[in-house]
Order: structure tokens, then C-alpha cells, then sequence
């Protein structure tokens, strides 16, 4: 097919074209004199295109280019892929957003000849909905992020004491690394955050003050 002619000619193509929700647009491709695309004129919209442009009949917009319809800059946003289908001779699917609408649309262009069709789809809702997901990807990828590097920092700040250890069976001294021998508690405190708050217990303390004469010895 060449042409649209047979289309808009056919009225059971246009009664279904007529009740899809999704939007229909067709369009003729004008050529300069050396037969480069410059732009393209409207042909046919349905119902639902009417409704989202804001048009209340076609014949308000037939015959119209891309600019004159949506303002200038139009046809130089949709020319690349005009010229991709022209060029390969097949259809193209792609998403564009618009802010006037707050929306989102998928279309597909499709070549006929010196004509194309475009058919577009609102996937607003869609693409909100893949917004709050990946959002909510990134915000948990944050705190999974956040809570590895406390964990870390926790990990870094906290030291064990493992394996064996070279303990003195009278004294109860530490031999280091070195090979030289540490008090318990110096021992302690330099390989762990521990540390040492020092008292007595009531058998040393009693034992204390025995020897500093400051209490009755108990017989044995």
C-alpha cells in the first residue's frame, strides 16, 4: 500500500480506528525540491487523539503540520525518528513525555508509503508506578548502604582477644609478643576496648587489712 487513500476510504478501517482507546494519527510526508523530508501534514486523528490534543473536531487541525499544530520546534523533536522509519522502511516504538499534559505516552510510527501511522498510548500510570518502585529500590539500596557502613565502623571499633594465651600459673602475667611479660589488665587493655576499674574482693580485702593491722586475724 502507497498510500492512505484506501484506508481512509475503507469505513470499516475507520470504525475501528474510531473506537480504539488508544490514540490514531496519520500523517503525509512533505518533501523539498530535492526530495528531503521538512515536515508532514495531519490527515486523520481519532476521538481519543482529539480528546488529549484538545481539539474538538478534526477538521480544526487536518491538512496542519506537527509545528502549526503543537508549536515551533515539533517537527525538529519527531524528525530523527521520521527519517529512521522513512529510511528503514519499518516501524519504530518509542516514549516521549509531555509537561504541558503531565504525561507520559508509548507510540509507535509505523511507514506507508509517502504517509505514516502513529498510534500512542498513555502509560502515565505506568511509568509512575515504576518511579515509586525505583525509588523505593533506591531509598532501601541507601539504608542497606548505610547499615553496612555502621556495621563496619562497629566491627572496626570492636577487638577480640583469640586464640591462646601465654598466661604465668603463679603471677598471672601475660607474656607478649615480644616475649616480654605484661601485667593482666596492660595486657587487656592494649588487644581489647576493655577496660579496668579496680576494688577488692571481701577475701583479699579482709586479707588487706590483716596484714595492715587494721583488723583481727581469724584463727585458721
Amino acid at each position: 500500500m502507497n498510500n492512505l487513500s484506501d484506508i481512509l476510504d475503507n469505513e470499516g478501517t475507520l470504525l475501528i480506528f474510531e473506537h480504539l482507546t488508544v490514540e490514531v494519527h496519520l500523517w503525509q510526508i512533505i518533501r523539498d525540491s530535492s526530495n528531503q523530508i521538512i515536515n508532514w501534514q495531519l490527515i486523520y486523528v481519532n476521538p481519543p487523539t482529539l480528546k488529549t490534543w484538545n481539539f474538538k473536531s478534526l477538521e480544526e487541525i487536518k491538512g496542519k503540520t506537527t509545528d502549526e499544530i503543537f508549536g515551533i520546534g515539533a517537527s525538529e523533536h519527531y524528525m530523527p525518528i521520521i527519517k529512521k522509519i522513512t529510511d528503514e522502511n519499518k516501524a519504530h516504538t518509542f516514549q516521549d513525555y509531555f509537561p504541558n499534559l503531565k504525561k507520559h505516552f508509548r507510540f509507535t510510527i509505523t511507514p506507508v508509503g509517502e504517509y505514516f501511522i502513529t498510534t500512542g498510548d498513555d502509560i502515565t500510570e505506568f511509568i509512575d508506578e515504576q518511579n515509586i518502585i525505583q525509588n523505593a529500590n533506591q531509598e532501601l539500596e541507601r539504608r542497606i548502604k548505610q547499615r553496612t557502613a555502621e556495621l563496619k565502623s562497629s566491627e572496626a571499633e570492636i577487638q577480640t582477644l583469640k586464640g591462646i594465651i601465654p598466661i604465668c600459673s603463679y603471677c598471672k602475667n601475660i607474656r607478649n609478643d615480644d616475649g616480654a611479660w605484661d601485667k593482666l589488665e596492660e595486657y587487656i587493655t592494649r588487644h581489647s576496648d576493655a577496660q579496668f576499674s579496680h576494688g577488692a574482693c571481701p577475701k583479699c580485702l579482709t586479707k588487706a587489712l590483716e596484714e595492715a593491722g587494721l583488723n583481727e586475724p581469724k584463727d585458721s
